[in-house]
């Protein structure tokens, strides 16, 4: 077996792509990122992987048709399908594409690399029929070093930097938010028709939410403010909805992680504290909107 193995991730969700990859590099492997199936193809074709791990719905080209793509000049590598589904004509889709196994979001990274190990025992040590060859075959492991440090201290995913990304960045961000609202900032000011309801919450249509000046739309997610609209990831959309059907109060940290995540394990807690933080960022443009971190609890949407 190689002293490191080299992974291809092709997946779109860029906070999800930045913690399993940080993951890896800290278990010892080589990843390539591409965020897109049609980047996903040519990076396939110039380091050729030692095993792909590859999202279904992604844009410009899906994961089915990547894995058959791949599968039609190498019959070798493994390839693992990461879903948000499970419906059995959905996974039987990935396995006649030519997916060697599956995972289902949420899961855990020691899942995964179970997985990732399990089947480069079948593969690396039999017989390899010719594959498309590699023209950089002296990659360097030290740019991938690199870049894991430079993930690490990006994201924080890592036990070493999960209190700066977590917990300290979650109390810095609200006492700097709070200020506004202690400058005598009423709640409900200029938040238009519907005050007689919750406050800062006003139910245009199904499914849509007024959080001060944005709206958001869970079904299409979408966070509209002014004429701008921002597309949201699912689990981006569903974090939100969680925190605006329980706003001004605290949202349990352990139920958001059992509700999106599937689990409450450190790997995803810290996940999940990246997607707060881009959650804060969103929103920053309206200064009467706070996400406050309530320590050893959870999250309050303050609208």
């Amino acid at each position: 077996m190689k002293q490191q193995i080299r992974l291809l991730l092709v997946e779109d969700e860029t906070v999800l792509a930045g913690v399993v990859k940080e993951t890896l590099e800290m278990k010892g492997f080589e990843v390539i990122y591409a965020a897109d199936g049609q980047e996903g193809w040519q990076l396939y074709r110039q380091h050729r992987p030692d095993v792909c791990v590859i999202d279904i719905m992604m844009p410009r080209k899906d994961g089915l048709t990547l894995v058959q793509e791949i599968r039609a000049t190498d019959t070798h590598t493994p390839l693992i399908f990461l879903t948000a589904k499970s419906e059995v004509q959905d996974v039987l889709k990935g396995f006649r594409a030519g997916a060697d196994d599956y995972i289902k979001k949420p899961f855990s990274m020691e899942e995964m690399i179970l997985r990732i190990h399990a089947l480069l025992k079948r593969t690396l040590f039999s017989p390899v029929p010719a594959t498309l060859p590699d023209p950089n075959p002296d990659h360097g492991q030290g740019q991938s070093q690199d870049q894991s440090q430079g993930q690490s201290q990006d994201q924080g995913q890592d036990q070493g930097h999960a209190q700066d990304q977590g917990q300290s960045q979650d109390q810095g961000q609200s006492q700097d938010q709070g200020q506004g609202q202690d400058q005598g900032q009423g709640l409900n000011q200029h938040r238009g028709p519907g005050q007689g309801q919750h406050p800062g919450q006003h139910q245009i249509k199904p499914g849509q939410v007024r959080l001060g000046s944005y709206l958001f739309d869970h079904p299409r997610q979408e966070l509209h403010y002014g004429g701008e609209i921002r597309r949201l990831s699912q689990r981006e959309a569903d974090l939100l909805k969680m925190l605006a059907d329980n706003v001004n109060n605290i949202t349990s940290r352990k139920d958001m992680l059992l509700s999106i995540w599937g689990d409450d394990s450190f790997f995803n807690a810290r996940n999940m504290d990246v997607y707060i933080t881009r959650m804060r960022k969103y929103l920053q443009q309206d200064g009467n909107i706070q996400i406050v971190n309530v320590r050893g609890r959870g999250f309050k949407l303050l609208v």
